[in-house]
């Protein structure tokens, strides 16, 4: 039987500055992806976000491949993980310049065929 929970991680965070999302448990699903949507006014904004997971929810280390850049002109991304072996998941934000912009993050994980 196939299982879904759907997660807003965070609902509004400013791209000015680097941050890290909270973590959220992942230990029981077979499939997890993050949708990341960012929004841009006036101001620009560039960097990149990536996954990172944990198995202690302290020390955490970047998913290979999950790394995306974006721009001022970038709408979302998702990034989906199969077979998820770790306990935790947070997505972290690299910022490089400006400081316009919000982004949204929104989690679907699923168990079950």
């Amino acid at each position: 039987m196939k299982q879904t929970v759907d997660l807003t991680i965070i609902e509004s965070q400013a791209l000015g500055a680097g941050f890290n999302t909270p973590a959220i448990s992942v230990a029981p699903y077979q499939l997890v992806s993050l949708q990341v949507i960012f929004t841009f006014g006036a101001g620009t904004s560039a960097g990149s976000v990536s996954l990172q997971s944990s198995n202690d929810n302290v020390n955490f280390s970047t998913v290979p491949s999950s790394s995306l850049s974006y721009t001022s002109t970038t709408t979302n991304h998702i990034i989906e993980l199969q077979r998820v072996g770790f306990k935790f998941l947070r997505l972290a934000n690299t910022h490089t310049s400006g400081s316009g912009g919000t982004c949204k993050v929104i989690a679907h994980c699923t168990i079950g065929n």
